[in-house]
Order: structure tokens, then sequence, then C-alpha cells
């Protein structure tokens, strides 16, 4: 950690070409340069050919560092890492030391979730202070005789460390800078809902509070779960809430460093697919064989940035087909199911609308529309029976929604004005939870039975249905629950069932005497299935 220098220039002068005064004036030069430039700090201390590998990856986080101290950059940074990559060694011990002496008496909090780390880097960045080379660099800058806590210690220009790990009170003293390192310890904390809540209160009763005016907040992590710490931080919504509240100044920047590349145009190192992220220690075959020993789950999560619930991943997402709209048979009943939210604050879920439809004959499930938006009741009515309305002449007379609690009242209304051309059903959730209620069509994606139209909307439903059931949003996978449930009944398991009035096979629609004849989109055939008929096939469903 204290590298040594010579004393006088003996000897470089043959080996370099230096005199003496070439080597003392290039050393006070970079002295100098290091009260303000962090990288060159670094170096100093730790010198190229030594035994610290300085990569792309630390040359960029240094850089990151500087940029928010000269303002480049904002005050609010996270940045996920995979595990021993460096980070800590870069963020919690050398920018630490350097920013107590280049800025005179700030004061900074180091957090994680273990006292034996948090320990570690105090002493570390004890020891560069104390160090000769420190005090050349930043004369006056010694640690008080009377400090020798590791979990908090002072100056004698009146900066200073506080070191607590997660979930432990700060002291009462401003923090200028907050650093917070891993502030959870593994999977299984980082799987319960409880533990992350827990850290999230945390940091704002603990940490927040203890924000000087212009405080920076820098977190680097390891991401274990979509609502870690980071995740919720960085979440849509919350982006959303602090924008809508003019406090874009809280928003955080974020930087995902994935240990291997995946996507060139983006990646903050300007790697090619496939590089790795510390190629010098850890190759990308080192990397591919951990790969090969981790759950997907662990890999996406630790290593690429991209965190995933252990419970998440239901079904296999390359299962799902894809599929034109003109080529959705379209003699088959088609639903629009609707799973509502009743406000529209951004903490809010979404009111979501699956359009579907069913072919029991090739056991084929057809997700043709979504709809999916934030709003009032009031705004979603609207947009409800204008859909309602449009979709009448292309075969969707059946309009389902979950009528629990407070939504029966939003059923009634849509059954009442809907009245003779539309039937609205009110489907209430079986006992079991969500998962359970989209096993049955879930396992259809895993038979490769379910078909999606090709459309802009295919993006955000895939990433909800990745996540699900540990998601933050789960409106559109609801909305093909109830919409399931519309089109098979009480048979949710999707066997074949008569379809009411008609016996139709798929891909061709019957005349009134029974003779089957061909159709298409600009052919379509009278639909028998009468309003009552539709109401009598399914009396376990209510309807108003």
């Amino acid at each position: 950690m204290k590298p040594t220098y010579p004393t006088n220039s003996q000897g470089l002068d043959n080996e370099f070409g230096l005199t003496p005064s070439d080597y003392e004036a290039g050393l006070n030069a970079a002295v100098t340069k290091a009260q303000t430039d962090f990288l060159t700090f670094f170096l100093l201390f730790n010198p190229p050919g030594g035994k610290i590998v300085l990569g792309a990856l630390h040359r960029y986080l240094i850089q990151l560092i500087q940029d928010v101290v000269d303002g480049v950059k904002g005050k609010r940074q996270s940045v996920s890492v995979p595990p021993q990559h460096g980070k800590s060694y870069i963020l919690s011990t050398y920018a630490i030391a350097w920013l107590l002496g280049h800025t005179p008496g700030i004061q900074i909090a180091i957090t994680g979730f273990s006292n034996t780390l948090l320990y570690k880097f105090s002493r570390e960045i004890r020891d560069v202070i104390s160090s000769p080379l420190y005090l050349m660099i930043f004369p006056g800058r010694k640690i008080r005789d009377d400090c020798n806590r590791m979990d908090e210690w002072e100056l004698e220009d009146g900066g200073g460390i506080v070191a607590k790990s997660t979930g432990t009170k700060l002291t009462g003293r401003r923090v200028d800078w907050l650093v917070i390192d891993d502030p959870h310890s593994g999977r299984e904390e980082a799987e319960s809902k409880t533990y992350r809540d827990k850290v999230e209160s945390w940091y704002y009763a603990d940490c927040v509070t203890r924000l000087a005016p212009d405080a920076t907040i820098f977190i680097v992590a390891t991401r274990w779960h979509p609502d870690d710490l980071i995740g919720k931080l960085t979440s849509e919504d919350k982006v959303a809430q602090l924008t809508a509240d003019s406090a874009e100044d809280e928003v955080f920047e974020v930087t995902n460093l994935p240990a291997i590349c995946e996507d060139a145009e983006n990646d903050p190192l300007h790697r090619k697919v496939g590089d790795a992220l510390f190629p010098e220690v850890r190759t990308a075959k080192f990397l591919k064989g951990k790969r090969a020993t981790q759950p997907d789950y662990e890999w996406a999560s630790q290593y690429q940035g991209r965190p995933k619930a252990a419970g998440s991943g239901q079904v296999d997402l390359t299962k799902i087909k894809y599929i034109n709209r003109e080529f959705v048979p379209i003699e088959l009943d088609h639903v629009r199911a609707w799973d509502l939210a009743l406000t529209e604050k951004q903490t809010s879920d979404y009111t979501a609308g699956a359009r579907m439809c069913y072919d029991p004959d090739q056991d084929k499930l057809y997700i043709v529309d979504m709809f999916r938006n934030r709003g009032t009741w009031v705004k979603n009515r609207k947009i409800i029976l204008d859909k309602a309305e449009s979709e009448i002449d292309e075969g969707v007379l059946r309009l389902s929604i979950e009528a629990v609690a407070g939504f029966l009242a939003p059923a009634q209304d849509l059954h009442a004005t809907l009245l003779g051309r539309v039937v609205v059903r009110a489907k209430n959730p079986p006992r079991g939870g969500k998962l359970a209620r989209a096993l049955p069509w879930l396992n259809k994606v895993e038979a490769g039975s379910v078909y999606l139209v090709r459309a802009p909307w295919n993006k955000d439903f895939l990433a909800e249905l990745e996540m699900f059931p540990e998601g933050e949003h789960d409106d559109q996978i609801d909305a093909v629950s109830i919409g399931w449930e519309t089109l098979v009944g009480s048979n949710r398991n999707g066997t074949k069932q008569p379809k009411p009035g008609s016996t139709r096979p798929s891909g061709r629609s019957r005349q009134p005497g029974g003779t089957a004849r061909p159709t298409s989109a600009n052919n379509r055939p009278s639909r028998q299935t009468t309003r009552e008929e539709l109401a009598n096939s399914h009396p376990d469903e209510s309807l108003f």
C-alpha cells in the first residue's frame, strides 16, 4: 500500500536518461497534480508494473469520481460491478483518501453490509493518509492523535470518516459524501422483501437525513434483485416521481459494467461483444467458466447487472412464437380482458387490457394486442369503451374485467354501457395467488403454443413476463390470465371443449346449413354466436 520512492535520483540518469533535477521536477509536478487529479494520486500509490493491475474498468471508475468532483457528472451515482473486480479498492479506499485531502473538512460516511470489510477499508485509508507520500501531496492532513477507532475518526482539519454497516444509525455529524458499498450481503437477504424494505427504510431514515445540502451519494454494488437498493432508487417509477416533484437533482445516474459485453453500442468502455470487463485478470474464458457453473439468475444479476429474483424466469421466453396480425385466424372468438388500476400515481400499477383468442383444435393461444396505461378510472373508462366499440366489427364480443373490491362498480358501469353489444363478464381471481392463476397459460408458453402478434407492445410485455412473479409490475400478466379464464371457462387447462353455438373447426367457418367455407380478412363469415349463447356457455362466471 505504501510505495517506496528513491530519496535521490542515483542511477536514474543512466537507466532513463534523467538528471537529478529532471527527477525532482517530475516528482514535484506529479505531487502537485495529484492534489486535484485522482488518477495521478492513484498511480503515485500504485505505480505501473506493481502488484495492482489497472484496467480500463478502473480508469473508468477513477474518471467517474473525478467528473463528480469537478461537477461534470451529477451528485447521485449508482454503479453496478461484478464481484471481485476491484471496485472497492478504487472507490472505498483510494477515492476516500484522496477526497479527504482534496476537500479540507469533508465528512465522509462509508456503509455496506459487512463491518469487517468497512473496518478494513478504514484501516487502509488511515494507512494511506499516514504515509510520507500522502503528506507530500497534502501537507498538514493528519489524523488526530486521539482518534484510534476504526468506525469513526477525524483529521486535524475537521474532516473525518464514519464507517457503519447497513441498518446501523450514523452519528449526528453531517455527511458530505455518502459511499454505499454493497448494501446487501447476498442472495438470501436480497430475496427477502422484509429485508429489502428495511434497507430502503434505513437509507431514507438514517442516511439521507444526515446529508449536507450539497452532498454526494455514490452507490457501488453487485446486483442481486430487481428491487435491491439500486433497483428501488433508480426504478422507472422513482425517476418519474422525482421528475414530477421537480427533484431532478435527486435522480441517480446509472452505470452498469457487465462482466462480458453484450451490447457494444451502449457499453461504457466501448468494448466489443464478448469482451471481458477486466481481461488482464479475469479473462473471457474464466468468466465463461463461471457462467457455466452459475444458475442463470445469478449470472444475470451479479455478473451482468441484469438482476433477477431466484424465483423469476418461470417460462423460457425463447419458446414464444411471433406472428403477423394478418395470420391470426379470424374465425376464432376474441376477448378483451382488463386488469384495472384506479389511480394515476406513478407508484400505482398500470391498467392493462389484453386482446386474445384461442384455438383449441390446434392448441394455440394468440395474444393479439396489449394496451397498458396509468390513469384514473375516468380517463381509462373512455379508452376501454372506445376500444370495445371499435373492436365489435372485428369480432370481439366479450369483455372481461376483474371485479373484486373497488373494481365492481367499474365493471357494472361497463356492463350497463355496452349492454346489447358486448358481453361484459366480471371475473373473480381464484385462490392460490397470481402465479397459480397464470400457470395454465404459462404452460402453453413452455409447450410452444403461445403466439404474440408482432407489435411495439411486445417489449414491455416480455420484460414483465421475464420477471414474473417477482417483478415490479404484473398487470399485463394478470390481464392475460383473465383473458385465458374467459376463453376456456372453468376448463383452465385449455383442453378442447365445445364452443357456444358452434363447433367450427380451426381455420374454417360454417354457414347456417353446416357447409364449411374458407375465411379470410376480406371475407369474414357472419358470427353465429349470439350474446345469449355466450352468456349461457359459462354459467360459472358472473354476468351482470
